[in-house]
């Protein structure tokens, strides 16, 4: 997952406005691995996420949207 979350961060170089995050998702019973990926030029969005999501995104793409003027 790490691996395509690079991707997302080129993407967001490239479009200033862009926000994109990468988490993953075991489902509320926890019966399999999704990942979650949302695209979003609202930061609020982002910052309302919940902790669980957050806590998921990437190491490089969170330090990403923090320069972007995010709090996550």
């Amino acid at each position: 997952m790490f691996f395509d979350d690079w991707y997302n961060v080129g993407y967001m170089d490239v479009e200033p406005d862009l926000l994109v995050i990468r988490s993953p998702d075991l489902g509320p019973e926890a019966k399999g691995p999704r990942c979650m990926q949302m695209w979003t030029y609202d930061k609020s969005v982002v910052e309302k996420l919940p902790k669980k999501v957050k806590d998921g995104i990437s190491p490089a793409m969170k330090e990403r949207i923090r320069q972007k003027g995010v709090k996550i």
